[in-house]
This record gives structure tokens, sequence and C-alpha cells, in this order.
């Protein structure tokens, strides 16, 4: 995942557990803006990602790449 990826959120074990409950965040696609962290290994990593309703800093384990870019 880079810089310029286009990204959705990934389905959670509590979502496929609860399919009665939709999230309208679930089907928005964003665009990763920059990669945080990592302070000497102390902190996760974290993805900054540009939401159509809005930033959001996510774990990259929870984001899954729908378009690469170049």
């Amino acid at each position: 995942m880079k810089v310029g990826d286009l990204v959705k959120r990934k389905e959670s074990e509590w979502e496929k557990h609860n399919v009665w409950l939709t999230f309208k965040e679930k089907n928005e696609t964003g665009i990763v803006l920059r990669e945080e962290g990592g302070l000497l290994g102390h902190i996760a990593t974290k993805i900054v990602v540009m939401w159509s309703s809005g930033f959001d800093w996510c774990d990259p384990e929870d984001l899954e790449v729908v378009y690469e870019s170049r």
C-alpha cells in the first residue's frame, strides 16, 4: 500500500456476524495520503486516508487496495 492508492475498509469479524447492521462508511473508497508511525517500533504504523466523509488514521490490515497508483 502506497501514497495514491485507492482503498476500501475490510469487513471486520464483527460485521460478518451482524450482517443486519450496515454502515455508510463501509462502501466508501478513499485515497492514501501518507503513512505515519513507527517511532522506534513502539507505535504501530497508521495509514492516513482521505474519505469522502473526511480524514481518518487506519491500521493497514483494516484496508484493502482497490486500485494501485503508479
